[in-house]
């Protein structure tokens, strides 16, 4: 579900949700991921996989799937329409 800080994304295994933020950071890395094309500093998770291992997380790749099927390209992915929630 996309909010005002970002996008919240439930866990797929408990019943934490995350939240995604884009980052509005001039960054000079050129670090991209080979599967979703985003720089590796253009978002953060408060996930633990994210936030205290640096790793881009499978929720920040859900979100980089999901802005690049509303924009681009129309991937499937599973979305609970009446809510607009994005489930993994």
């Amino acid at each position: 579900m996309q909010c005002e800080m970002g996008w919240q994304v439930p866990s797929s295994s408990t019943c934490e949700i995350y939240l995604v933020e884009e980052q509005k950071v001039n960054c000079d890395c050129k670090l991209t991921c080979s599967s979703c094309e985003a720089y590796l500093h253009a978002y953060s998770c408060s996930c633990l996989d994210n936030s205290i291992r640096w790793n881009m997380c499978k929720h920040i790749h859900l979100i980089c799937q999901y802005k690049k099927s509303v924009g681009e390209n129309c991937m499937d992915l599973t979305r609970d329409e009446d809510e607009k929630k994005i489930w993994l």
